[in-house]
């Protein structure tokens, strides 16, 4: 985890500086009352806050939180219609409680009591159709300033007009060092799993793609699972076939639970319905081409749109996730308690699930639609945010590949380092001779640019590298605190000079020097 300083320009290297626990965010130096934790969606912030709602539960004496006398977790897509903070916090607690909305706004507002509210999720709340201003509210510190609130959020959807006392936080999710450290605990104790940890290694040395989806401590969990437990999981070269792998080991996985169980034929296909999927795909895409993204949706509409037998498989699967929200509706003259109600919603597990499905969407289209229909589908896209759409897309269907890398000649940079990660993804191509074009243009990985462009050069200097393509020293410049030295240290195959680097503390590049 790293913490911003409010106080330095972007420009400033040192702006970002690592923190080795999480319990610093309560201790860090100007530590205010108001903390946002930015992380990729699977980088860990919603487990982060349930950690923390432990250390409260249990007095963790290494906590901070052990001196709080309350601490309110609310994951904000469950209290949509809630039209106060109050009505939220009430939303949350059991129907038989004594509080009412009003009691619990007289607790928090009391100033006898130490508050922390946790807000869980504020990228798939925000913009949401019966959004509370609370919310925004507490966020800037304009209400329940003695409060201390803490907000998780993707990097794309930060809260606007933050306060400025504010402190930022963000997830840098799975290093080298946290992966070998969940290897060491999950896999060398099998001695049928011998040489597991090093062969895992070293295929995410070798495999830049791999090694920024494994990031995400589930995908690498998953990645280390199947590696350990089928000859095919070590074989996986690309994020579609990684992701094509791992759905597939969820539909087998769910079908032999029930031949076991005598529910099906033993004939029974292990696979998914193609059918199924399509329809799947639809509801994916359209889900992340609005304005403000669905991730959610009621489990009444969903089994109307896919079919109950349908809904049933992919929940089963786990594909889809399930969760209850209690609803706030406000019935003139009813009791406190009639106003909330239970509501089934379903989710896909993860975005990038999401993701996926929608991209089978665009491969259906590149081989039954003419190529502008599917040109203008993909321009209702956020590029930064659901670049794995166009990535799966290529590795899914070779029709959609070719209209996937037209598309991206046409959107400058970004687009020419997308194409890298596409080609990479259809295993097939000249992937060395656009790898050299592109290196032959000096790259600078610069702090100002977005997150995405930045990872896209890097992985495009790590393709360089595996594949022995020569960048001469002049051709690269990277801007501080952008650039780490694991990072940076599996590339020095790839410069025709040798090259050396200083390192900061925090483990970031500060110079490059250059040996003749």
């Amino acid at each position: 985890m790293e913490v911003m300083n409010n106080t330095k320009s972007k420009e400033d290297p040192s702006r970002w500086s690592v923190i080795n626990s999480r319990h610093e965010i309560f201790t860090e130096p100007s530590s205010g009352r108001r903390l946002t934790i930015e992380g990729e969606p699977g980088f860990g912030k919603s487990t982060l806050l349930l950690q923390y709602s432990y250390d409260w539960c249990t007095s963790s004496i290494e906590s901070p939180l052990k001196d709080i006398d309350i601490f309110i977790l609310i994951r904000l897509r469950e209290v949509v219609d809630a039209p106060t903070i109050s009505d939220a916090i009430r939303m949350m607690l059991p129907d038989d409680f004594s509080l009412t909305a009003k009691d619990i706004e007289a607790i928090i507002t009391s100033g006898n009591w130490t508050v922390v509210l946790a807000l869980d999720g504020y990228d798939e709340y925000s913009g949401m159709e019966g959004c509370s201003k609370d919310v925004t509210r507490l966020i800037q510190g304009r209400m329940l300033t003695a409060c201390i609130v803490i907000t998780t959020t993707r990097p794309s959807c930060l809260p606007k007009l933050l306060n400025p006392n504010m402190k930022l936080f963000r997830l840098t999710g799975f290093d080298r060092e946290m992966q070998e450290e969940y290897l060491d605990k999950s896999v060398t104790f099998n001695a049928a799993a011998k040489g597991a940890k090093e062969a895992i290694m070293r295929k995410l040395e070798e495999n830049v793609v791999l090694a920024d989806i494994c990031q995400v401590p589930f995908f690498f969990a998953t990645f280390t699972h199947m590696a350990c437990t089928s000859s095919n999981g070590m074989q996986l070269n690309s994020v579609t076939r990684y992701f094509s792998f791992m759905l597939a080991c969820f539909f087998s996985h769910l079908e032999n639970k029930e031949l076991l169980g005598n529910r099906m034929p033993v004939h029974a296909v292990l696979e998914e319905d193609p059918n199924q999927r399509l329809a799947v795909a639809k509801l994916a895409f359209d889900g992340l081409i609005e304005q403000e993204q669905k991730l959610l949706w009621s489990q009444r509409n969903l089994e109307k749109y896919m079919g109950s037998s349908c809904y049933n498989r992919y929940v089963k699967a786990g594909v889809l996730v399930e969760e209850e929200h209690r609803i706030f509706q406000a019935i003139p003259g009813s009791h406190a308690d009639d106003k909330i109600v239970i509501t089934t919603y379903a989710r896909f597990f993860h975005k990038t699930i999401q993701e996926y499905y929608a991209a089978y969407h665009i491969a259906h289209l590149a081989e039954n639609e003419n190529a502008e229909v599917v040109k203008n589908t993909m321009s209702k896209f956020k590029l930064g945010d659901l670049q794995y759409v166009l990535r799966f897309a290529c590795g899914l269907r070779p029709t959609a590949a070719r209209l996937v890398q037209d598309y991206l000649g046409g959107l400058g940079e970004i687009g020419r380092m997308l194409s890298v990660l596409c080609l990479m993804e259809q295993q097939q191509g000249d992937i060395d001779k656009k790898v050299a074009e592109l290196c032959r243009d000096r790259i600078r990985i610069s702090i100002e640019e977005s997150r995405i462009l930045q990872r896209s050069k890097l992985q495009l200097l790590c393709t360089a590298s595996h594949r022995n393509v020569s960048i001469t020293f002049e051709s690269i410049k990277l801007d501080l605190k952008v650039v780490t030295y694991a990072q940076l240290n599996p590339l020095r195959r790839c410069f025709s000079s040798s090259l050396f680097y200083r390192v900061s503390g925090q483990g970031y590049i500060t110079s490059l020097i250059r040996l003749h």
